[in-house]
């Protein structure tokens, strides 16, 4: 019990840092004060609220994302499809090597 209370004062020391609140808290994504208990419009609201937020953030993340240009997308699909191709042939010889000895053994 003690390593799952380090824990959880651990997660919500990173939840404010990141300003927000830890579970259990009024605003937080847990929080189930007596007046809004078992409301489905507070639970919807804080759902919504978090997605939204997520959305966001996952927004600022894309942008920083660098994508590949025309030239280097092309050029890295070709080194894929000549690696497939020499595996492919790779496995088919091996496959019939095997396939001819252990026929020739059962026979």
């Amino acid at each position: 019990m003690a390593k799952d209370a380090g824990s959880d004062q651990k997660t919500a020391g990173k939840r404010a840092a990141k300003g927000r609140q830890p579970e259990g808290e009024e605003g937080g994504v847990l929080a189930l004060t007596k007046e809004g208990a078992g409301k489905p419009v507070a639970l919807v609201k804080r759902w919504y609220q978090g997605s939204e937020q997520f959305l966001r953030e996952v927004r600022t993340e894309l942008k920083k994302v660098t994508w590949p240009g025309r030239k280097e997308t092309l050029a890295s699909t070709g080194v894929v499809l000549v690696i497939v191709f020499f595996v492919a042939v790779y496995l088919g010889l091996v496959d019939l090597a095997l396939s001819r000895l252990i026929g020739a053994l059962l026979h």
